[in-house]
């Protein structure tokens, strides 16, 4: 695991006759991480903030999306039941 995920781990075991608590920490970074995550945290990044807009929507604004939405799904359903 160290050469691909560069695994790491750190054992902090107290001498004997000490009262404090032993600590293990363990690890790894995963060199693919920002090749694929990356592009996907950006994606969300871009589609958050465009959904942010739809806060600052008034009642009729909210409704007429609502109902924009529901006929173009509805045409959506009709559409592909008719092929």
């Amino acid at each position: 695991g160290v050469p691909i995920l560069a695994a790491h781990e750190r054992v902090d075991m107290p001498a004997p006759g000490e009262t404090r608590a032993g600590q293990y920490e363990a690890g790894f970074s995963d060199p693919s991480g920002p090749l694929l995550l990356a592009p996907l945290a950006r994606a969300r990044d871009a589609l958050a903030a465009r959904a942010e807009l739809l806060r600052g929507f008034s009642l009729r604004q909210c409704l007429a999306l609502s109902f924009g939405t529901l006929v173009t799904l509805l045409a959506l359903i009709a559409w592909l039941e008719a092929s």
